[in-house]
């Protein structure tokens, strides 16, 4: 990965989608946090963020829809995929792709870009950065079963167990905090300057609901 005056920027992204398959699909959200690693001082810092709704372009799969909580009304006000692309690439342009199933993510921003027409900036092949990977010694050791997000934020106590956010910024939330917890760990880090206070606030409200 490469450094720049010691900081690495890293873009953690979240997409919504109509469907699984980008040839058959569409994005119907992006959620999009850009984040500094400087190594020299050793501190994550977020500075960048975007979160936006997108205008369906093929009908959404009921399926979906139930996971992404996508409803024509609250789609009502949403850009199209034109403006949400050209909003988002400025916390792409020179940043490494990161999250926690980022190649997915990838495959449906790259099938936009081709289908605007626009230059893919990143060449090919263009690899993500997957924070999941970081993870794999919860599997080597057997503490977990199987990793996924919800189950790595239950194990540090990020998130309740068997809670699982599912919302674009939220999930991107707890990957950067599980990616913090791992600088931390390895003495990368001494520092976090992220803001975690919409994650913090839904932890919260998952707990008090959990006690009725």
């Amino acid at each position: 990965m490469k450094l720049k005056n010691g900081i690495m920027d890293l873009c953690f992204v979240d997409t919504e989608t109509s469907g699984t398959e980008p040839e058959k699909a569409c994005i119907l959200g992006i959620g999009a946090i850009r984040v500094e690693l400087d190594i020299d001082n050793k501190v994550l810092r977020s500075t960048d963020l975007l979160d936006i709704k997108v205008t369906p372009t093929v009908p959404v799969d009921p399926g979906a829809a139930q996971v992404n909580g996508y409803n024509p009304k609250d789609w009502e006000n949403a850009d199209s995929i034109a403006v949400a692309i050209a909003k988002f690439y400025p916390l792409l342009k020179g940043a490494i792709v990161a999250g926690w199933n980022a190649d997915f993510d990838l495959r449906f921003i790259r099938k936009a870009f081709w289908n605007l027409n626009w230059d893919w900036p990143w060449g090919t092949p263009y690899k993500s950065y997957e924070v999941s990977t970081l993870c794999t010694d919860l599997l080597y050791f057997k503490k977990l079963d199987y990793i996924h997000l919800k189950t790595v934020g239950a194990y540090y106590g990020f998130i309740p167990e068997g809670e699982n956010p599912h919302e674009g910024l939220l999930d991107i939330l707890l990957t950067i905090k599980i990616y913090e917890h791992y600088l931390m760990e390895n003495k990368i880090i001494e520092k976090s300057e992220i803001d975690y206070s919409k994650l913090d606030a839904w932890v919260k409200q998952s707990k008090e609901k959990s006690r009725h």
